[in-house]
């Protein structure tokens, strides 16, 4: 009963902050359609389809977490629309359940947050996960951003490649403001931070990071 209340509160808090990474897209006139895709690829039950891409996926070394960890995870994915009773309550149990990953759980979810082929929904949740306790999953926080993003080539217009290079940017940045939150709280130290989003690999992400965070210490 707890882990289903957990997942139903997903939805809820991420379609407020995702809408956010959305609008604040770097290529112009993209705004409405990066919404409109990756709502509609979030609420899709079936898998992606397959898609080549011009990065190798993360590494395929299985990284050991429990069953009980694994099903977690894409239950609480699949409930990203369900609506909650009590949004303070479930939020403070995810809290806690972030602050209790172990290495390799954390690690699991980076990876997960990486592969272009898994599900909108378990990405979303991952990065998400990941973030609510920064400090503690800085590191599997910090892989997720220093990764190469799969498209080094801009994408065709409207393509399925092209909502999917934008959804990377997109979870990147929920990873950028949510080590920004923590900064704000006296949680991580600016020197960390600066030296995290230094490892950035794409430019354009890199100058946002580096942007957001002078517009925190004006």
């Amino acid at each position: 009963m707890k882990n289903a209340t957990i997942g139903l509160i997903i939805g809820v808090l991420l379609v407020g902050g995702l809408s956010l990474y959305f609008l604040t897209d770097s290529q112009p006139g993209s705004d409405s359609f990066l919404r409109n895709a990756f709502v509609a690829s979030t609420s899709q039950k079936e898998e992606p389809k397959q898609i080549e891409v011009n990065g190798d996926e993360p590494s395929n070394t299985e990284i050991h977490v429990s069953t009980e960890f694994r099903d977690w995870v894409k239950n609480s994915s699949e409930s990203l629309h369900k609506s909650v009773e009590s949004q303070e309550q479930t939020e403070a149990l995810l809290r806690t359940k972030s602050l209790a990953l172990s290495l390799q759980e954390s690690q699991y979810l980076a990876q997960m947050a990486l592969q272009a082929s898994a599900p909108a929904n378990t990405r979303i949740f991952s990065v998400y996960l990941l973030g609510l306790q920064a400090p503690h999953n800085l590191a599997a926080i910090s892989a997720v951003l220093e990764a190469p993003l799969s498209f080094q080539e801009k994408p065709a217009t409207h393509s399925p490649e092209e909502t999917l290079a934008m959804q990377e940017k997109s979870l990147r940045r929920m990873a950028i403001e949510d080590l920004l939150k923590s900064f704000q709280k006296g949680e991580l130290p600016r020197e960390q931070i600066v030296q995290t989003f230094d490892k950035i690999p794409d430019a354009q992400l890199k100058k946002y990071a580096h942007t957001r965070l002078q517009e925190l210490t004006k």
